[in-house]
């Protein structure tokens, strides 16, 4: 596998407000000190999880009408690992920064969607060893 580790998509990891509030609220529980703790979080459970299946990541895109921003630079969410467990589960990958992005986007919507809860506003952490 060749992976790209700069490109077009720039060296920064973009992320939309719906993830930016989706990161506020697990640091507002208190499980996290850092909100690339909870970034490497969501890209590890799109891809433990296969959220990811079926998924073009180097070519998912974010919906046209959300706004988005540039957080962190990729260096700083790029853990060796992330590279190695992608060249093994998406071999077809070609841009890791864009694929890093994306899985942070996917798995911060599925974390939000099945570990928080709205009536009690917290995080049930539990969850996440289901």
């Amino acid at each position: 596998m060749n992976i790209e580790k700069t490109s077009s998509t720039g060296l920064n990891v973009t992320i939309t407000k719906t993830s930016e509030v989706i990161i506020e609220k697990f640091i507002n529980s208190g499980y996290f000190a850092d909100k690339k703790d909870v970034a490497k979080l969501a890209i590890a459970y799109a891809l433990g999880k296969e959220y990811d299946k079926g998924i073009d990541l180097d070519d998912y895109s974010f919906p046209d009408n959300e706004e988005t921003k540039n957080v962190w630079a990729v260096g700083s969410i790029n853990e060796p690992y992330f590279e190695k467990i992608l060249s093994i589960l998406r071999p077809e990958i070609k841009n890791i920064n864009r694929v890093l992005r994306n899985l942070i986007d996917i798995g911060l919507k599925e974390l939000y969607k099945n570990l928080y809860n709205e009536d009690l506003d917290e995080i049930e952490i539990e969850k996440l060893f289901e």
